[in-house]
């Protein structure tokens, strides 16, 4: 899952940053962390386009993931986000995760 956490982190990274180039404005986090769960759909449909098999939870963590870098390198402490993330049933999260894909 970390591999496909870190390709949609990366990529939407360098959509953030050609944006910043290209503008001088900064996309809004709301708006980026919706691109990287379109990001992170797209690469689940290509990895399952290969055979490779993900669950709803596997794209639920891979999400994760991403949140949690995003946010540690924004300085914030992750640990209780983690913590609070780790609290919501596998059903829950499969429900999150549907959702993006």
């Amino acid at each position: 899952m970390e591999t496909v956490s870190t390709l949609a982190y990366e990529l939407t990274a360098i959509a953030d940053e050609k944006t910043i180039k290209d503008t001088g404005e900064k996309v809004p986090d709301e708006l980026l962390m919706l691109l990287a769960g379109k990001v992170l759909a797209e690469i689940v449909d290509i990895a399952e386009g290969s055979g490779i098999q993900m669950s709803a939870a596997d794209v639920a963590q891979a999400f994760k993931q991403m949140t949690l870098r995003y946010l540690g390198e924004q300085g914030m402490d992750t640990r209780e986000l983690s913590a609070a993330v780790d609290q919501i049933s596998p059903d829950q999260m499969n429900q999150l995760a549907a959702e993006v894909q």
